[in-house]
């Protein structure tokens, strides 16, 4: 689909995975402290809104609200090239690294966006790994203890240009601290620390008690021991393939309206492209989106010497 942010900071859902599934995001502390940097520099540098997000072992999930379709193009690709990059350095991994590029999904109303924040709060529950959001050993945002997240870019670059000069320098000489700061979830924004934060811990005593419920019937949960002793170029037999929905919507009613306000944007853009590869360069691309590029112009005269 085309990329169409229909207003400012509309919220998405964006999930990326990795090349076969294999799990070469699994935490650590080294990880952990690289991923927070990363996505932490990249809210500095683009104006996006973070709502919500999990660094899982085979991919990452994430809820944003994006200022307009160039923020969440450029915070997509910083995100997703830089932590393929320096996964790739703490593995040793020089091959693909992402499947295929991380698609972002509009949350078009306050109850969708609820259930996928609560989504992203069972990982590590659903898979069976762990029994509550707050044990997951990796970047997540469970809100409970306000407890800030905190990493650290390395500028490769200023450490690349030192060990030419050969000069010795710590781990930290080009590292820059970053904090990642989350933003509300439009739904629930007019309510206060307080009431935001017992939202929050009743959803993840919400889930608590599932996987209780789910203990209880038989289901085996394997643990951080497990995680932590898997094989980061492990590849799983049965990775998950599934269409991605058109749009996350708790009603009928509001699909099909996104669905209409999509096509109505679409059928600009493409009236306006087809325009434009007829040669008539003056057309008007609707708001927000990315315009095609200009058509080849072919010279009328060869200068090569006869």
């Amino acid at each position: 689909p085309l990329r169409y942010v229909p207003y400012a900071y509309a919220p998405f859902e964006v999930t990326i995975r990795t090349i076969m599934g294999m799990p070469l995001i699994k935490a650590s502390p080294e990880v952990n402290e690289v991923v927070i940097g990363i996505i932490g520099r990249a809210l500095s540098l683009y104006d996006v809104r973070l709502y919500d997000l999990v660094v899982f072992n085979t991919h990452i999930e994430y809820n944003l609200g994006p200022r307009d379709a160039e923020a969440l193009a450029r915070f997509r690709a910083y995100v997703h090239a830089n932590i393929a990059k320096e996964m790739g350095r703490i593995h040793g991994w020089r091959g693909p690294f992402w499947s295929r590029r991380g698609r972002p999904i509009p949350i078009v109303d306050e109850q969708a966006l609820e259930d996928r924040t609560q989504y992203i709060y069972k990982h590590g529950v659903k898979e069976g790994f762990v029994t509550s959001p707050l044990d997951w050993p990796g970047v997540a945002s469970a809100r409970v203890t306000g407890e800030p997240l905190v990493g650290y870019w390395f500028d490769r670059t200023a450490e690349y240009q030192a060990r030419r000069q050969g000069k010795h320098f710590g781990k930290y000489d080009f590292a820059t601290r970053y904090e990642i700061e989350l933003s509300p979830l439009p739904c629930w924004e007019h309510l206060s620390e307080v009431e935001y934060r017992a939202k929050v811990v009743q959803m993840v005593k919400d889930i608590e008690e599932e996987a209780t419920d789910a203990a209880r019937d038989g289901k085996r949960f394997a643990g951080i021991e497990w995680l932590e002793a898997q094989d980061p170029f492990e590849i799983r037999k049965n990775v998950k393939r599934s269409p991605a929905p058109l749009c996350h919507a708790s009603t009928r009613a509001n699909r099909e309206q996104y669905r209409k306000d999509y096509d109505s944007f679409a059928d600009a853009y493409y009236d306006a492209a087809g325009a434009l590869v007829e040669g008539i360069l003056d057309v008007a691309f609707p708001e927000g989106c990315f315009p095609r590029p200009r058509p080849f112009v072919t010279p009328v005269e060869s200068f090569a010497p006869s």
